[in-house]
């Protein structure tokens, strides 16, 4: 941060930090990133803004860690991105109180595949390491779900038999 303080002081031909040379805003990483977006297909790649991995990470930030975030403060997040208010973040915070607030309006799976331990938490079938004891933390909508497994230390999000890793926690 000092290094970008240092540089946001010095004498430069405009008020953009990462401009180019004359001065001129850089759009080689917009450039790249729309023809990822391209090769990816999606319909329009003018729709991708570099603004968006800010949101992205700093929705992340303030998510809860149950949910594979970090559950960051909202001040600290808010002094990280630089705003005065948290009337700046509103639609971060909104977002992911609205995902915490989820619950499946599907049935519950059947008895097999999940099963209440004595301490009330729910147990099912970790489908990387095969382990009956990992605990599922969140259910969605369609099937989804979050699980985290003693034996792998994996904290995966589990969708149509795929899972995506979100952390793997180390043992201390």
């Amino acid at each position: 941060m000092n290094k970008l303080l240092a540089l946001k002081a010095t004498e430069r031909p405009s008020k953009l930090l990462f401009g180019t040379r004359t001065g001129l805003p850089d759009y080689h990483m917009l450039d790249t990133l729309r023809s990822v977006a391209k090769r990816a297909g999606m319909d329009d790649p003018t729709r991708c803004w570099l603004h968006k991995f800010r949101s992205t990470c700093a929705t992340n930030w303030l998510r809860a860690k149950r949910l594979g975030g970090k559950g960051y403060d909202i001040g600290v997040v808010r002094d990280w991105l630089g705003h005065d208010d948290c009337k700046s973040i509103e639609a971060y915070i909104g977002l992911v109180r609205e995902e915490e607030m989820i619950e499946p309006d599907e049935p519950a799976p059947a008895p097999t595949e999940r099963s209440t331990t004595k301490s009330g938490s729910t147990h099912t079938t970790c489908l990387g390491c095969g382990c009956t004891e990992a605990e599922l933390s969140t259910t969605f909508i369609g099937g989804s779900r979050v699980v985290f497994s003693p034996v792998c230390q994996d904290l995966v999000y589990e969708h149509n038999g795929k899972r995506t890793l979100l952390q793997k926690i180390d043992p201390m």
